[in-house]
């Protein structure tokens, strides 16, 4: 069995990583239209540097299956570093394994890195089988998030 290796993303994962962003859109059923130009910018600015958000991916067999987003900011009530997740995503065919585990480990180390006092973690509302495992991983649920569109 092969092992998950987990990295910064570079520019080269871009048409990879696109996929896998696609399907994140689609599930997390959020009301914007996905835009391809868009993300790729993202996602180039941040691995190229030029941005306080980083991108980690999950590779398999020299296949992307998996990234998280994060990014780092001084708290608005406090001089306190956070890091928030902005996506965190496994192929559905590689779920169930250690990628997703692994992906949250280094968003972890990276924000140890920067300072970060406090990280955190959310999830899609289907998707509630994740709140166990953030509160065994030592998360607490501070607030719920509502959307409306408008």
């Amino acid at each position: 069995m092969s092992k998950v290796n987990i990295r910064e993303a570079i520019e080269d994962d871009a048409l990879d990583c696109l996929m896998l962003f696609k399907s994140f859109h689609k599930e997390s059923k959020q009301p914007f239209k996905f835009d391809t130009a868009r993300t790729l910018e993202t996602f180039q600015t941040a691995v190229n540097g030029g941005s306080a958000i980083k991108f980690f991916v999950a590779e398999l067999n020299g296949e992307i299956v998996g990234f998280v987003t994060a990014i780092v900011y001084q708290h608005l009530f406090s001089k306190d570093k956070t890091a928030d997740e902005l996506a965190w995503y496994v192929d559905k065919d590689h779920r169930g394994g250690s990628a997703a585990l692994r992906l949250l480990k280094a968003y972890e180390e990276w924000a140890i890195g920067q300072g970060v006092r406090c990280v955190t973690m959310s999830h899609i509302e289907d998707l509630a089988d994740l709140s166990k495992m953030y509160n065994k991983l030592g998360y607490k649920k501070i607030e719920a998030t509502f959307q409306k569109e408008i």
